[in-house]
């Protein structure tokens, strides 16, 4: 992702969004 060059956090909130999501859909 080019975007987390520029924001780091940006990454690191992508990503746990991204688990919340899966985690919600596995229960």
């Amino acid at each position: 992702m080019f975007l987390s060059s520029i924001t780091p956090f940006f990454d690191f909130y992508f990503i746990r969004f991204l688990l919340l999501i899966f985690v919600e859909r596995i229960e």
